[in-house]
């Protein structure tokens, strides 16, 4: 919050609700309009920029009344770019459906952006790629015990990339910021050398040629275009 009062021009400022409100069901009108007033109070914005629903399934999508207290925030002024966070069905039906600006999916090496991240880009929806780095799937000695992270661990171990002669965090984050369906990307870090080094790497630009191509290759060969967002 002090960073966004002292530097609000500099900043777009996002969020996620849905749940954990006080006081009023998850995945309730009121909970949405009253998890943005608390948003707000805390940062001390008049506005937040783009606000998500966090993963919500497609039958509270499509039942209205969550999307319609979003909406609401943003003709009021309080939200700037009404906005969803998810995978699959939900995803598509976020793209197709004309309420919000931007979406947010999964994607990295191990969780390639699928078809609705592009025809969010298509549609001229503003994207944002969450676990670029996949929870440090390359890093793990054995499979982690936690669902999702056990799915990343399979998936590379049968993605199986060669040597590609550069760092791995610099290929993970630099394949996901430089991705043709790619807005922006998130690395989530508690340090801000770490925030540094990885705008630095990501401002080396789009990988190399040759790199792009092997990883393409190991992908197919992997069946990684069938492969599910993981939430």
């Amino acid at each position: 919050g002090r960073v966004a009062r002292r530097r609000r021009g500099d900043i777009v400022l996002s969020t996620k609700l849905g749940y954990g409100v006080p006081g009023v069901p998850d995945w309730t009108g009121p909970c949405i309009t009253r998890g943005i007033e608390q948003a707000r109070a805390r940062l001390g914005v008049d506005a937040l920029d783009v606000a998500h629903l966090h993963s919500c399934p497609l039958a509270v999508l499509t039942g209205g009344e969550v999307v319609e207290a979003l909406l609401a925030a943003v003709s009021a002024g309080q939200v700037r770019a009404a906005a969803y966070s998810g995978e699959g069905e939900a995803l598509d039906h976020a793209v197709a459906c004309g309420a919000f600006a931007v979406v947010q999916a999964s994607c990295s090496l191990v969780d390639p952006a699928g078809a609705g991240l592009r025809r969010a880009r298509t549609a001229g929806l503003g994207t944002i790629a969450k676990r670029p780095l996949g929870n440090g799937a390359w890093q793990q000695a054995t499979r982690p015990d936690a669902p999702d992270r056990g799915t990343y661990f399979d998936r590379w171990q049968a993605l199986a990339l060669p040597e590609l002669g550069l760092p791995a965090d610099e290929v993970w984050l630099r394949w996901v910021a430089w991705h043709p369906a790619v807005d922006a990307a998130i690395a989530g870090t508690t340090s801000a050398a770490r925030l540094r080094h990885n705008a630095a790497i990501v401002a080396r630009g789009p990988l190399p040629a040759d790199v792009l191509a092997a990883i393409d290759a190991a992908q197919q060969a992997a069946g990684a275009a069938a492969w599910p967002g993981v939430v």
